[in-house]
């Protein structure tokens, strides 16, 4: 788990936050985008887990509102 971040990158800084925190709600936005990582067989990640997250989706809808012009 990364504590509220949309990935480990993320977490290293606010600028990275903001950035990668933007390119996934971006990414979110697209309806028919399936999006997983895996490393080897294993899935570590996918767009829709993320989603799941009120922190995210908190930070989702803050991108929301501040690409409408609300923020």
């Amino acid at each position: 788990k990364q504590g509220g971040f949309v990935s480990l990158y993320a977490s290293r800084h606010p600028s990275e936050d903001f950035a990668e925190t933007m390119t996934y709600y971006v990414m979110s936005q697209q309806p028919d985008l399936e999006f997983e990582l895996h490393v080897g067989n294993t899935k570590v990640f996918d767009l829709k887990t993320l989603q799941a997250s009120k922190l995210i989706q908190a930070k989702f809808d803050y991108m929301r509102d501040l690409l409408a012009g609300n923020s």
